[in-house]
């Protein structure tokens, strides 16, 4: 495999989770003997793209930038992925941690600013629109699902909250607003992690607009307000009404339900920390499935809300409802598992099932079930895909190996059998992929299969053209590359770091352009430019083409080229508290002119000692009397030197382009 080189932009990843889906059973759904709908929502209503569909817009975090969709009132909103390191000053959750069963990569980080007084982060840039269904609102026959998962770090009084209001066009209210969230560090028995919370009711009458406000820190009671959220959903769903058959003079009784109840549930447990259920699917219009695991002190846990035709579900083994937060599930512990289906305003009859946990310790997973295997397709010059097949009896996710690594590079979780690589260089990649199981007692100790399968994918080189190689020798990232007038690198956090190089495929034979910008990119998603650099190059037809971008040398920065014209200029006070205006001349030959009071009493050679680019600054050495080291503050544009008298020993020195000019006046 050719090197990485530890790139921003040439070392993406993108990891998909498969979930395996079953397939729906055909039945016909039979019709209520006798009764008629009043208000059901026929399938191809233009009605169905505000019923039981999510309306908050990225609403599991995995859209960057939010801003799309979110007005950022402070702009100290962060999209953070699982398992994000964030350099010992907090601790962010991991793909383990307590949170959404079927979770993507990414939740939302609220907060942490001193500055936070007001506690609301973001605010949704279009509010959610009612009016095609005002009729059915305005009669109080919507029915709202308002939930998400929230959470914080450790014992911290770190929470989040979503908080719901009810507008007219003219942004009156119609109702009290309903804010769901607020997990306590009790209920996360003081660990990191998110848990579910869910509010339902009727939306008021007169309700035309939605606006929803995601909020942080209502638990701390301090200014400082962070919090975590991921997966905010808001469903309305249509109140069903159905009218009584009429039958021999006599009123018949409505309907229980819309259509028929799933069967043939089943329940299985899938390692230390997970039950898989599985069931069969009895009707052909159902919005989705709803799967409960009722537990031994008779609460009740909402472990899915799946798709239509959907007929699996994943239980982690999390108890979101008990007093103490979360638990994981016992050891040989009976559950009852029960499912029903959705419908627009109307629900299915539980099916039920119960299951027993696997016993500790367990077995390492084995292939029960069929080879092991595993391939790279989709594979170009630059991009490949790794699958593999999932024949184990049981197993909480897959070690994924780069090569002869002795660990493992990534993991996926939850059924995850697929890898993607993108912008890769040409050469090989081999992967091998094993599976492994969590103890339930420490999550952080996972047992591997003794089975494992490799694959190996061969990039080609890029037919045609050649290949522009772009070399960062400079001792700050490259944030901006364009080349005859395209930027590489467009969003944050792209980029080229320090010492390592970015490959441009299919470039045309002949003279071509570029310009490069060396800093660092904010937390706004804005570039801090240090330097910037620009050139051309000749591209053979065929091959690699190399393009180094230097770093900035001493004479670079101190003699100042191309006009040379600027001085170094400082002032001191001697003694008898009159001021002085000294300068420095530094030339590109290496040599320098010391000034006081407009004349030259001193010369000598200056040299490099080091670049500091963690502190934005350049070390080097002065000769003369006396010889000494002076610290160039970069982003300051100044240094300071101990070269003065006794009354005033450091005399700080600023760039002046103009020119030196004695100042009788001084400073």
């Amino acid at each position: 495999m050719k090197p990485f080189t530890q790139r921003l932009s040439a070392s993406l990843l993108i990891v998909m989770f498969l979930l395996l889906l079953w397939p729906p059973a055909a039945a016909q759904q039979p019709q209520p003997g006798g009764s008629q709908a009043a208000s059901l929502v026929a399938p191809d209503s233009p009605l169905t793209a505000i019923y039981n569909t999510n309306l908050i817009p990225d609403g599991d975090a995995e859209i960057d930038p939010y801003t799309d969709y979110w007005v950022d009132n402070e702009g100290f909103t962060q999209i953070i992925s699982y398992g994000q390191s964030c350099g010992g000053a907090c601790i962010f959750p991991s793909p383990y941690d307590p949170g959404p069963a079927v979770r993507g990569n990414n939740f939302y980080f609220l907060g942490h600013t001193t500055n936070h007084s007001a506690g609301n982060n973001l605010w949704l840039k279009t509010k959610i629109s009612l009016l095609a269904i005002q009729s059915a609102v305005s009669s109080g026959k919507v029915h709202y699902i308002f939930s998400g998962y929230f959470g914080g770090q450790t014992t911290q009084t770190d929470a989040a909250q979503l908080q719901m209001f009810f507008e007219t066009s003219g942004g009156g209210s119609t109702g009290p607003s309903v804010i769901v969230g607020n997990v306590s560090p009790a209920e996360r028995q003081y660990q990191t992690g998110l848990i579910y919370r869910e509010k339902t009711g009727i939306l008021p009458p007169g309700t035309q607009y939605i606006n929803l406000s995601l909020q942080s820190g209502a638990l701390s009671g301090s200014d400082y307000r962070t919090g975590y959220a991921d997966n905010l959903s808001l469903k309305l769903q249509p109140i069903q009404v159905f009218l009584p058959a009429i039958g021999n003079g006599s009123p018949g009784l409505p309907p229980q339900t819309g259509f028929p109840a799933p069967t043939g549930v089943y329940v299985t447990p899938n390692g230390l920390t997970r039950m898989d259920i599985y069931w069969t699917d009895n009707s052909n219009n159902e919005q989705g499935f709803v799967v409960q695991r009722v537990n031994p002190d008779l609460s009740v846990d909402t472990i899915c809300n799946t798709k239509p035709n959907v007929t699996y579900c994943m239980d982690p083994g999390i108890s979101h409802s008990s007093p103490s937060g979360y638990k994981y599930l016992g050891n040989q512990q009976a559950y009852n598992y029960q499912v029903r289906a959705n419908g627009p305003g109307i629900n299915s009859n539980w099916a039920s099932k119960s299951g027993t946990t696997s016993p500790m310790p367990l077995d390492v997973p084995v292939n029960t079930h069929g080879a092991f295997t595993c391939q790279a397709i989709d594979t170009t010059s630059s991009s490949t895909t790794f699958v593999w097949n999932d024949p184990f009896n049981y197993e909480a996710g897959f070690n994924v190996y780069v090569g002869s690594n002795s660990y493992p590079s990534w993991t996926t979780m939850e059924r995850g059998t697929r890898i993607s690589f993108i912008n890769q260089v040409p050469g090989s990649i081999t992967l091998r992929m094993v599976p492994f199981v969590i103890d339930r007692s420490n999550p952080s100790v996972v047992y591997e299969s003794a089975t494992s399968c490799s694959a190996t994918a061969v990039l080609p080189a890029a037919p045609g053209n050649g290949i522009s190689r772009f070399y960062n020798d400079a001792s700050y990232p490259v944030i901006s590359l364009t080349v005859d007038g395209m930027e590489q690198f467009p969003v944050r956090p792209l980029g080229i770091l320090s010492g390592a190089y970015y490959e441009l495929y299919g470039v045309s034979s002949g003279l071509h352009t570029w310009t490069a910008a060396t800093g660092f990119w904010d937390d706004w998603g804005q570039r801090f430019t240090m330097y910037t650099y620009s050139g051309s190059y000749s591209q053979p037809a065929s091959g690699t083409y190399s393009i180094h971008i230097p770093d900035m040398t001493i004479k670079d920065l101190l003699s100042v080229p191309p006009s040379n014209l600027g001085y170094w200029e400082g002032y001191y006070f001697d003694a008898h508290a009159n001021c002085w205006t000294v300068a420095f001349k530094f030339k590109q030959d290496g040599t320098y002119a010391f000034y006081n009071a407009n004349s030259q009493i001193d010369s000598g050679t200056y040299s490099l000692v080091s670049h500091q680019p963690n502190i934005f600054s350049v070390k080097f050495h002065v000769s003369g009397a006396p010889s000494v080291e002076a610290l160039l503050i970069e982003t300051q544009g100044q240094f300071s030197l101990q070269n003065g008298p006794a009354s005033w020993p450091q005399i700080t020195y600023v760039y002046k382009a103009q020119g030196y000019v004695r100042n009788p006046f001084c400073p």
